[in-house]
């Protein structure tokens, strides 16, 4: 018993371990591999330059040009041609001079611009006599010897019992609501001319309006007035996207930029021409949150002449899209003017249209699209009663029903 307790247990040599053997295979099949593909690399290298050429090597000294085409705008095309031996090269007083001109832009563009501001006063529980403000951006859209026409945005005038308009010399002059456009949040002052003096007229100008083919995505374009909630200011960015916003009985074509935005950004957008391309509203472009966007400048011209017409706008109270026929074929509905909503207390919510209903034809007139819906409501007259053709969904499908609606004014 006492010789077995003495007796030495030996352990194996390390070269018989098994996790000294596991590396020594795994070392040697990389070293196999590693072989095979060094030969193999070294058969394919020599093919592949003898049967596709010598790759083609881009040095900073070669001349660059690119170009830029949207299709779904106006075709125009940006060119950038860069030369020189590395970008050590570029001359940062050149990219000094570029904003200076665009600094330059900016100032000529705000003569244009002015700002507006709502006031109404109130009683705090002391008892003491306040005044609360709210400032925002207006662009000059018209001149004469008796008026000037200021465009602004509703908010800034609610609640308001005075308007104030700046102008950029800081000649303070009192405005009077002339007109309004719900649907757009837009509204329209105008001012005395006799306030403002023969020499500050001459400083102040109406812009001209961009044509919405002269944008495309990616452009440059500047904004101006209060983009950043900050009056007098000036930011820079690019076109990001489009949008096409359905409102009531009325549809917005939106720009969306990348320029940082807020709740109580307003003025206007410019391209580098200075002219016009859209007045900045937070009301839309919901899907870049925070970025700036604005109504296109073909819709606020559009909405400036309905202003200025002095006709009453007809209201139905829908507010739609347009089921596309691919869509209508994939979903197995009707094709036509799918109600998204129905305005309260609208002519459409008394005489029973609901939301989900399909418009397919309104005044015996065939209705697929948008524009069709506009097109038969321009020729309608407030007070007319006219039958509407809707396609509405029940258990088996589509039901067609007509429904008369006496439409009203807005």
């Amino acid at each position: 018993m006492a010789s077995f307790i003495r007796e030495n247990i030996k352990k194996k040599p390390f070269y018989k371990r098994k996790w000294f053997i596991r590396i020594t295979g795994g070392v040697c099949i990389g070293g196999v591999f590693g072989a095979v593909a060094a030969v193999g690399f070294s058969i394919a290298i020599p093919w592949a330059q003898k049967t596709f050429g010598e790759p083609e090597v881009y040095s900073a000294d070669r001349e660059i040009s690119t170009e830029m085409t949207d299709s779904g705008t106006s075709g125009a095309e940006s060119k950038i041609i860069w030369q020189g031996d590395s970008l050590a090269d570029i001359d940062l007083k050149e990219i000094e001079v570029l904003f200076t001109k665009i600094r330059d832009m900016a100032a000529e563009t705000l003569k244009g611009v002015v700002q507006v501001t709502g006031a109404h006063s109130g009683i705090d529980l002391f008892q003491q006599i306040y005044e609360n403000e709210k400032i925002g951006s207006g662009l000059i859209v018209r001149m004469d010897e008796e008026h000037i026409f200021v465009l602004t945005e509703m908010w800034i005038l609610d609640k308001a019992e005075r308007v104030i308009v700046t102008l950029a010399d800081d000649t303070i002059c009192e405005a009077e609501v002339k007109k309004t456009d719900p649907a757009s949040g837009l509204a329209v002052l105008e001012i005395d001319a006799d306030e403002i003096g023969e020499e500050q007229k001459k400083e102040m100008k109406v812009l001209q309006f961009s044509p919405d083919g002269n944008l495309w995505k990616g452009k440059p374009v500047i904004a101006l007035g209060s983009p950043l909630g900050n009056t007098d200011s000036v930011a820079s960015g690019v076109v990001t996207s489009w949008i096409d916003q359905p409102v009531m009985d009325d549809i917005y074509h939106i720009i969306n930029t990348d320029i940082v935005g807020g709740d109580e950004a307003s003025g206007i957008l410019v391209d580098l021409n200075g002219e016009v391309a859209g007045f900045i509203t937070q009301k839309f472009g919901n899907d870049e949150p925070y970025r700036t966007s604005a109504i296109c400048s073909s819709d606020i011209k559009r909405i400036l002449n309905e202003m200025g017409d002095g006709e009453e706008k007809i209201l139905m109270g829908i507010t739609g899209k347009e089921i596309k026929k691919n869509v209508a074929e994939e979903l197995g509905m009707p094709q036509g003017f799918y109600v998204m909503s129905v305005a309260p207390n609208s002519p459409a919510m008394y005489n029973g249209i609901q939301n989900g209903d399909i418009i397919v034809s309104m005044k015996n007139e065939k209705i697929s699209s948008q524009k069709d819906y506009q097109n038969v409501l321009k020729q309608c007259t407030i007070g007319e009663e006219i039958p509407v053709e809707i396609m509405r969904k029940v258990r088996d499908g589509y039901s067609k029903m007509e429904i008369k609606v006496r439409l009203e004014a807005k």
